[in-house]
């Protein structure tokens, strides 16, 4: 008889700040669980996008086939950008191999999943989650009602950068509250078993960590910390109260459960660069404007934009808009700012890395650039323009690190980015990056967060004993299906670290 499987999700817990505090006492049970846990850390070039991490670890396959790298995509043949999540992926999790088999099954707000159709159990989904963009949804249906009538209708907390004071401190505040309502949710969803696999996610402090990143005291950052007497302490205590409430749910566990502990990926300090991103291509000329009209110089909205500083624009919004009708503009002003009969090359909306798509003839509706010899040089140039890159106060390199795939392939991408970008950070957003022919130059960002994610997870079993120290997320599916006693299909890229 194979053992329950219990999947604990700690969306963004970052293996520093969780050494750091576990050796301070402020979490002794996840401290307690590691002492007899086998441990692993997770690395990949899946965790390069922490929109799309738990995506790959959820399937066995990496984003060019589950269709997932970022939250707001270009799709595919068109010059529309939609936003995605979880819920679009092309390929299922690992637990829809599960139907058939008789096992029952509990997943409980897992991070970016979509209901799997006859699955025997519950399923309750994006109630209180770190994105509160998506409407919570359960199977069966009446199971999320229940929830609501018993724990609130309301649980989404959405961060905001510019947020004063006083406002930070109800968002920690709200934290604290969905934290210790999830332990009785937990449990309330426990009660309704037994179950044969069990998955829970903790998204808080994922959320927190952006939201509170101004008041952390990191070393080796070059920014300087905001000090306060409640906020400066905020993570930590948020990491805290999530070990307790993790120590809660190990309680109420069979006993006889495998328990895998898991963080997709790390925090990091760094600033949007989306601004400079674009007007790269566009100084450069690969990005070419529309010819403007006499009609549309004069035009009202076309006046306003010049007046008010875009940042204005945003807070503006902010107050006026929803977050679907604020993204919507974005788009819209993606598909319309630009001659694509002239265009060769853009860069995709992208908040902290630069994302390129070549205006390919015969993948874009209106492409230029030939598949081939001339998609792979033009790739090459704009690589080589973007390395010549530097900080106009240092003159330091901006870009370390970039992913051309003509290298990895013969034929362009369907869905991914030609090329990506990554860049590196310092203590403040950057106005300017100079190149060989001209100063590239942005406005502040409209969204201006001085914090993304690392490129490292970790996962933690106990009951059972991992072979590696250190897996990749193409691993997590299979491992998942060995500890459940089900056999990896062939399409899973990654295998089972289960020590047989």
């Amino acid at each position: 008889m194979t053992p329950p499987l219990a999947i604990i999700c700690l969306d963004s817990m970052d293996e520093r700040f969780m050494r750091r505090w576990m050796a301070s006492g402020d979490m002794p049970c996840i401290k307690a669980f590691l002492a007899s846990a086998s441990f692993a850390q997770m690395e990949g070039p899946e965790l390069r996008a922490e929109a799309s991490a738990w995506a790959s670890m959820w399937t066995g396959q990496p984003p060019e086939k589950h269709g997932y790298y970022y939250f707001q995509q270009l799709v595919p043949g068109t010059y529309k950008i939609e936003p995605i999540s979880g819920r679009s992926l092309n390929v299922p999790p690992f637990w829809s191999l599960v139907r058939g088999t008789g096992k029952i099954s509990l997943i409980a707000d897992a991070p970016e999943v979509a209901l799997v159709p006859d699955l025997n159990g519950i399923q309750l989904l994006d109630y209180a989650v770190h994105s509160p963009w998506k409407q919570p949804i359960s199977s069966p249906s009446d199971t999320l009602e229940s929830v609501r009538a018993r724990f609130g209708t309301d649980w989404g907390i959405a961060e905001n950068p510019d947020a004063s004071t006083a406002e930070d401190l109800r968002f920690f505040q709200r934290f604290q509250q969905r934290l210790a309502m999830k332990s009785k949710l937990y449990e309330d969803l426990l009660a309704r078993g037994p179950y044969d696999f069990m998955m829970f996610g903790f998204g808080e402090i994922h959320t927190a960590a952006h939201q509170f990143w101004k008041y952390l005291q990191e070393p080796g950052s070059s920014s300087s910390p905001v000090p306060h007497p409640v906020l400066s302490d905020a993570l930590r205590t948020l990491y805290r109260e999530t070990d307790a409430a993790v120590g809660r749910l190990l309680a109420v566990l069979p006993n006889d459960c495998n328990v895998l502990l898991m963080s997709s990926v790390g925090l990091r300090e760094a600033w949007p660069i989306d601004g400079l991103s674009h007007a790269f291509m566009a100084r450069l000329g690969y990005d070419v404007p529309p010819a403007t009209t006499p009609a549309m110089a004069f035009d009202p909205m076309t006046v306003a934009r010049r007046i008010i500083p875009e940042h204005t624009r945003a807070a503006l919004g902010r107050m006026i808009l929803s977050r679907g009708q604020r993204d919507q503009i974005v788009f819209d002003k993606f598909t319309q700012s630009r001659d694509w009969a002239r265009t060769r090359a853009v860069a995709i909306p992208s908040f902290y890395d630069t994302q390129i798509r070549i205006n390919l003839r015969g993948r874009e509706p209106n492409g230029i650039v030939q598949p081939g010899a001339e998609w792979r040089d033009l790739l090459a140039e704009i690589e080589n323009q973007l390395r010549s890159l530097r900080d106009a106060e240092t003159g330091e390199p901006v870009i370390w690190e970039i992913i051309n795939r003509a290298r990895e392939a013969s034929e362009a991408p369907s869905v991914l980015p030609d090329l990506e970008a990554f860049w590196t950070s310092g203590a403040d957003w950057r106005r300017s990056v100079l190149h060989p022919k001209a100063t590239i130059t942005q406005t502040r960002p409209p969204f201006c967060r001085g914090s993304h994610h690392s490129r490292s997870g970790f996962v933690a079993l106990h009951g059972a004993t991992l072979a590696s120290d250190r897996i990749s997320p193409l691993d997590a599916a299979p491992t998942c299906l060995a500890l459940l006693g089900l056999e990896k299909p062939p399409e899973m890229q990654g295998k089972s670290r289960v020590l047989c």
